[in-house]
């Protein structure tokens, strides 16, 4: 994977402008200031948040960049942070902002949603991009009409299962709970079919 700053957006500077080099000196320094390595940016992200607002609003354009792995490497500071090994004042303004929402989740546990939705997120799930997948052949196949019942069923239990989970209102070891449920209530059937019509569809 390139580390390179990426972005999915253009800034177009006309042929024949004075000071091209204006647009990327104010690039630079706009991302310098979303990574609080600007020396002036605390100051700014202070004043901007006691707005309840970002300071990219005032920004003569929006074309901020940031690398490919750019959730790992916020996963990767807020956990130095949380662990002590990391100054939080050095954390840039996002990053920042997930470190206060863990703590306060720390401290009262789910009573703030928006608290307890990023801080989670980042903490369970920002540095899976960074794990070993392995690549399996994706084959779909309708089930026979006399599974129907029995495909409803399961998705029902998959979605309920997940929303719970998701929410926290299951522990993420109610999965293998329900993966014994879903063999058991039809899972293995539904698989046989699927290998049978895809068998048969060669």
């Amino acid at each position: 994977m390139s580390e390179s700053p990426v972005t999915d957006r253009y800034l177009v500077v006309r042929k024949g402008y004075e000071h091209p080099e204006a647009a990327l000196k104010l690039l630079n320094v706009f991302t310098r200031i979303e990574r609080n390595q600007d020396p002036g940016a605390k100051d700014l992200l202070a004043a901007t948040e006691q707005l309840d607002t970002q300071l990219r609003n005032y920004y003569p354009f929006d074309l901020l960049l940031d690398y490919p792995d750019a959730i790992a490497q916020r996963h990767d500071r807020l956990a130095k942070a949380l662990a002590g090994e990391l100054d939080p004042e050095r954390l840039d303004q996002e990053t920042k902002r997930l470190y206060d929402d863990s703590l306060t989740e720390r401290e009262y546990p789910r009573k703030n949603l928006d608290a307890w939705a990023g801080s989670t997120a980042y903490q369970l799930w920002g540095g899976v991009g960074r794990a070993e997948t392995v690549k399996v052949e994706s084959v779909f196949a309708d089930p026979p009409p006399s599974l129907a019942t029995m495909w409803t069923n399961l998705q029902s239990l998959e979605t309920e299962t997940y929303a719970k989970i998701i929410t926290g209102e299951l522990p993420l070891s109610a999965f293998d709970d329900y993966a014994q449920r879903w063999h058991a209530e039809g899972g293995d059937k539904m698989t046989e079919a699927v290998r049978e019509a895809s068998a048969g569809s060669k």
